[in-house]
This record gives structure tokens, sequence and C-alpha cells, in this order.
């Protein structure tokens, strides 16, 4: 399994943003054992480490979803400047993972089953549209959070809907499953981020300590989006 480059694109805007480098963890750490297995790894990773030209070497269609004018430059020419660009940056980077990862494959798997009374539940209905037309704009973080709080929590739901079986009929067969699930796991990540994006959108200016504390929740030693990968493969 590996990232799409999409989400590349989008890490490399946002790590680009920083300044210093985190000291490595003497430890072999999720990253490590991650991107050793595949060049899509080993691509995420250079540009995470801090090489503000390194988008460039990225397609073309990848680099369109992000502005071409870098916000290093601009944040280190003027420390007056906010760091809230970069976190939302990361903030998009684990979107699109949690879409290739969870929602994509939940589309293909629920492509022939009866959606329509899911599409009408206000907890689950747009991560059930999205399944049921994948061509449509995917749910963002918050809508996938609530989807899976619902999962996670409502026992009657998950007897009576199509769409959370074939949630747990697709996570049943994933090697993380017991982190995808619990509350403790890949959900009270879900709160953090979108509690942190939320500032960086709506009502704060965020420091560098901020963006600092995004990127290691995020693509940190042992960051979500290594989690989100390594819990998404299949059990042998």
């Amino acid at each position: 399994m590996v990232i799409g480059r999409s989400a590349c694109a989008t890490a490399a805007m946002a790590a680009s943003c920083r300044f210093t480098r985190l000291r490595p963890e003497p430890r072999l750490t999720m990253r490590e054992q991650i991107s050793s297995r595949s060049h899509s790894f080993r691509c995420l990773r250079s540009t995470i480490s801090v090489k503000p030209s390194a988008y460039l070497e990225l397609h073309k269609s990848e680099q369109s979803a992000f502005p071409q004018k870098r916000c290093a430059g601009q944040l280190e020419a003027d420390p007056q400047l906010e760091w809230s660009p970069a976190v939302i940056g990361l903030c998009k980077a684990f979107e699109a993972e949690v879409v290739r990862c969870i929602l994509r494959p939940l589309a293909d798997l629920a492509s022939h089953a009866d959606l329509r009374a899911d599409e009408k539940d206000k907890d689950l209905g747009r991560v059930a549209a999205f399944c049921a037309n994948p061509t449509r704009k995917a749910p963002e973080l918050g809508v996938f959070s609530h989807f899976l709080q619902t999962a996670i929590h409502s026992q009657q739901r998950r007897e009576t809907s199509p769409l959370l079986a074939n949630f747990l009929k697709l996570t049943a067969v994933w090697t993380g499953s017991n982190w995808l699930l619990g509350s403790d796991g890949l959900y009270r990540t879900l709160a953090l981020l979108i509690e942190i994006r939320n500032r960086a959108a709506h009502t704060d200016e965020l420091g560098k300590d901020d963006y600092l504390t995004c990127r290691s929740l995020v693509i940190g030693p042992e960051g979500a989006v290594w989690k989100l990968v390594l819990a998404a493969e299949h059990h042998n």
C-alpha cells in the first residue's frame, strides 16, 4: 500500500514551512518501517526532510493543488506572519490519506449495497452519499470523524446499516482494526487534528509551536499517517 501523490504534494507544502529539523528517534519508527517498503514512502520522507524545492519534482497536476509561491520564505522573512496555512496543509494531507486508505476502499466494497436509507441518516449520510457516488467531493475530516464516532458507539446502527456492515467487514481484514475502531485510536487523533485545524481556519493565529505539534501528530516518527497506512494493510 502506498501513499497517493496528492498527499505527498500536500505534505511537502506543509513541510516546506518549517525551519528546524526534528532530532531523529534512535529506534526504528513506524515511518522508517513503512518507508523501507516503497518508492512512494521514500518520496514522502524526502520531501518532509525540509527540502523547500522538493515539490518541484512532483507531477505538475499535483503542484496545481497548492500555491506555487512557497510560504516558507515568507514565514522566515517576517516573524509576524502566522503558521495557520502550514497547519491546514498538514491536515489536508491526512484527510487525503483517510480518503485513499478508508473511504475509497469502502466505496468499492459497498458499491452493490442499497445505501438509500443510510444517505438519509444524519450521522452517516455524507459518507453514504460518497460511497454511492465516489465521483463527488470526498467527505472532510469532520464528516468522517462523525461517521467513525457513530460506527464505534451506535450498536443499533451497526446492526441495521448496510454502510456500517460493509465498513466493519472492511476493517475486519485489516491489521489495525483495533486502532481504527477504538475510542483512543484514530477517532482521538481526528479529534485533536480537527481542533487545531478549526483554530487555524477560524479563530486563532497559530505559531511555530502549534505547527510543530501538528506536524508531529501527522507525520512525526509515530504520526497518524504511518499508523493509518499500517492499520489498513490486509492480514497475511
